[in-house]
C-alpha cells in the first residue's frame, strides 16, 4: 500500500480549518461580549500566507518564499502549534468588563442610597428608586430574551439589553411620578 503524503501548506490549511471550527464552537459558549470581540478580531484576521510571511520575517528576517525546505516546514509547524493558544490581551480585556459592570452597578446603588437619604420625602424616593431599579432589571432581562430570540449576533443582544433596561427604568420613573402626583392615593405603612 502506497502512502499518500500531503504538503505542509495543505496540512496547515486543514489544521487551521479544524481549529477555526473548534474555536467557533467554543465561542458559542462565551458571553455575548466575548463572542463579539472574537468575531471582530477574526474579521480583521490575516490569511495563512500573511501569517507565514510575518512569522518567517520575525524568526529568520527573510520572506517565507526565500526559506529553505526545513525552515519552511519549521515555520509552518510553529504556526499550526501557535494557533491553538489563546490571545492574552483579548482575555484580559474580556476579564475587565465584569469588574467594570459591577463597579457601575455599585456606584449606581450608592447614588440611589444617597438620593434617598437626602430626599425630604424618604418614602416616595425609596419607592421611586425601587421601582426604577426593579423595572430596569426586568427590562434588561426582557431585552436579553428579545436579543437572543432575534439571534442576529452578540451586538444585538447587548443593544437589546441596554434598551430594555432604559425603557424599564423610565417606565418605573413614570409609574412613581404618576403616583406622586395623585393626591388621593395613600400608602399604608
Amino acid at each position: 500500500m502506497k502512502r499518500k503524503f500531503i504538503s505542509r501548506r495543505s496540512a496547515s490549511r486543514k489544521a487551521m480549518k479544524a481549529r477555526n471550527d473548534c474555536m467557533e464552537e467554543m465561542r458559542r459558549d462565551s458571553s455575548p461580549l466575548g463572542l463579539l470581540l472574537a468575531r471582530i478580531r477574526k474579521r480583521e484576521g490575516k490569511s495563512l500566507e500573511q501569517l507565514l510571511d510575518r512569522y518567517s520575517a520575525r524568526r529568520y528576517h527573510v520572506p517565507f518564499e526565500k526559506l529553505d525546505k526545513h525552515e519552511k516546514d519549521f515555520a509552518s509547524a510553529m504556526l499550526v502549534e501557535g494557533s491553538g493558544r489563546s490571545d492574552i490581551v483579548a482575555n484580559r480585556v474580556v476579564a475587565c468588563y465584569p469588574f467594570l459592570c459591577s463597579f457601575a452597578v455599585f456606584f449606581a446603588i450608592v447614588a440611589s442610597i444617597h438620593t434617598v437619604n437626602k430626599s425630604p420625602d424618604v418614602l416616595k424616593e425609596l419607592v421611586h428608586q425601587i421601582c426604577s431599579w426593579g423595572l430596569g432589571f426586568a427590562g434588561n432581562k426582557l431585552g436579553d430574551r428579545a436579543g437572543r430570540a432575534v439571534n442576529i449576533g452578540p451586538l444585538i443582544v447587548v443593544i437589546c439589553v441596554v434598551i430594555g433596561g432604559y425603557v424599564g427604568a423610565n417606565i418605573g420613573n413614570g409609574v412613581v411620578l404618576q403616583w406622586a402626583d395623585d393626591d388621593d392615593l395613600t400608602v399604608i405603612v
